[in-house]
């Protein structure tokens, strides 16, 4: 099983990556896996390269749970819902 996790190291929620991680690695043994996809769309809060962005996890939150190459996603926009 694998958790897809959209991540941004700017953001309020940063210190979730030592969640995370605790979570990768206690579940690690039954196959269960993290993966992190900066996105930058939201406020830009994830400015980096995708090397800056695994220097900064590993080294603030030791992080290991792993990135895939060029990991910028996007979220498509959705106009809301208007009655009338």
């Amino acid at each position: 099983m694998v958790l897809v996790v959209n991540v941004a190291s700017r953001c309020g929620y940063t210190p979730q990556y030592a969640g995370l991680q605790q979570l990768h690695e206690e579940l690690a043994g039954e196959g269960f896996s993290v993966v992190g996809v900066p996105c930058n769309q939201f406020g830009a809060q994830e400015p980096g390269s995708d090397a800056e962005i695994r220097d900064f996890c590993s080294t603030r939150y030791d992080v290991t749970f792993r990135w895939p190459p060029s990991s910028r996603s996007t979220v498509p926009v959705v106009p809301p819902c208007t009655s009338g």
